[in-house]
């Protein structure tokens, strides 16, 4: 399970309720305690026994007891928590630790909102199964007494309809978590691959410039002045960009939001494929022995520098091989196609580097991200060692921790490779934007458009 935190706050408020419960019952019990003669008084004069009279206060005595021991843990729990979650805020002011803490709980919302193919299936094959076996043992009831609890023939066989739909999805899940699982153990077999490089050593930067982290939830209002793509001119009559789109290989929700935004329509988009995208027929091109990963320069450059297809004309299109699904999109403008390269494992970092190279924009997008995704903690690496700042957006959603993510940026700047773009005196200024993608197109049009012109 992912490590999170949340804020201080309300487990204080927490632990500091559950104490009061807890001060409460001891008194009580106390109370209780102090006046037993008094109250046994009252149940002799109503002619209870003595016998029952003990019991029933040792009864009660215990119950307070335990409500009061329980209630006393649960606040000692959230103390703990919250001593924990305010040394993590502590942390998070301190540049030399900042990166060491972990996101808040809300920052992998978008991750548990669209399961991997293989938790899908498990939550799908458990609700067909109690609803199909609901279904089947309300059939076989054979009492032909019928009452207001019991489920009627419609809703019975209702319940069967749904929870064989159910099992329907978890077999589809099922296969795209058994066809995933296999491409990706293909893309790991050193056979099938020319074989990592060997990691060259990293020599720092010996001057790392200032960083200014701009958050923000959107760059200003859209702009004013869009027409349709042609081949030469992009949505701003601009020549159209070359984009590297960078995210987590697990977070698809992501992707399809991506591809659905105005990306497509500034100009071509290059993406590393993950193995959730490989198809049926391409697994079996693989385990035929055919070339499926891309594993050599050649290779990798001859996808990459092919001629561009035809834009795709204003209207809805379906964007494939881009995620576990294909993805419908309504391009007001019309579209760049993508071009998403499926790339051998040991072979990806090499790709990337030769992907830097050769494109005009990167947009790395970190919803999601913790420090375990090393390989988008690679890619936020490599760019900042290899592309200029100036022409990089760092995407997030609603839900991600901000805080979290520019302590991720700030490491990674801190660690800058000798030979960067980004080195030199003076400073530097990098987005983490959640804004309308309309919005932060035109931004980063304008920045290009700057560049050009200096």
């Amino acid at each position: 399970m992912a490590r999170t935190r949340s804020r201080p706050g309300p487990e204080r408020r927490a632990a500091l309720g559950h104490l009061f419960v807890t001060a409460l019952l001891a008194g009580a019990a106390i109370a209780l305690v102090a006046y037993r003669s008094r109250l046994e008084e009252y149940a002799t004069d109503g002619g209870m026994a003595e016998e029952t009279q003990d019991r029933i206060f040792l009864i009660l005595i215990a119950i307070l007891v335990g409500l009061a021991v329980l209630r006393l843990a649960a606040g000692v729990w959230r103390m703990a928590r919250w001593a924990m979650f305010a040394r993590y805020e502590r942390m998070l002011k301190d540049p030399s630790r900042a990166a060491s803490v972990p996101p808040l709980d809300t920052h992998l919302t978008t991750l548990r909102s669209d399961p991997l193919p293989g938790r899908a299936a498990v939550m799908c094959l458990l609700g067909a199964a109690v609803l199909i076996g609901a279904g089947v043992l309300a059939l076989m009831n054979d009492s032909g007494a019928s009452t207001s609890d019991e489920p009627s023939t419609g809703e019975t066989v209702l319940m069967v309809g749904v929870g064989l739909g159910l099992l329907v999805l978890a077999a589809y899940s099922t296969r795209r978590w058994w066809i995933a699982r296999c491409a990706e153990r293909m893309s790991e077999e050193p056979g099938l691959g020319a074989g990592a490089p060997p990691e060259p050593a990293v020599r720092r930067a010996e001057v790392i410039p200032a960083l200014s982290v701009s958050i923000r939830a959107g760059t200003g209002p859209p702009p004013a002045v869009t027409q349709a793509v042609t081949p030469v001119a992009n949505m701003f009559g601009r020549p159209p960009w070359r984009i590297a789109y960078l995210r987590l290989f697990e977070n698809e929700a992501r992707v399809k939001e991506f591809m659905r935004g105005r990306w497509r329509a500034c100009g071509h988009v290059y993406l590393i494929r993950s193995a959730l995208s490989v198809s049926h027929d391409e697994l079996e091109a693989a385990e035929d022995g055919r070339p499926t990963f891309i594993d050599t320069d050649e290779w990798f450059l001859a996808e990459l520098t092919a001629p561009p297809a035809p834009p795709l004309p204003a209207g809805r299109h379906e964007v494939r091989s881009v995620a576990g699904s294909k993805v419908e999109v309504a391009d007001q403008f019309g579209s760049y196609p993508v071009r998403s390269l499926l790339c051998h494992g040991s072979y990806w970092k090499t790709a990337l580097d030769l992907l830097l190279e050769r494109v005009d924009v990167v947009v790395l997008d970190l919803s999601g991200y913790q420090r375990e995704n090393t390989g988008t903690g690679y890619e936020l690496q490599r760019m900042i060692d290899r592309f200029p700042l100036g022409r990089c957006v760092l995407l997030t959603d609603t839900y991600s921790d901000a805080a979290f993510l520019e302590a991720q940026v700030r490491d990674a700047w801190s660690r800058m490779a000798h030979g960067s773009p980004n080195a030199g005196a003076g400073s530097r200024r990098i987005m983490i934007a959640n804004g309308d993608q309309s919005d932060l197109a035109a931004a980063v049009q304008a920045r290009l458009d700057r560049l050009t012109v200096s």
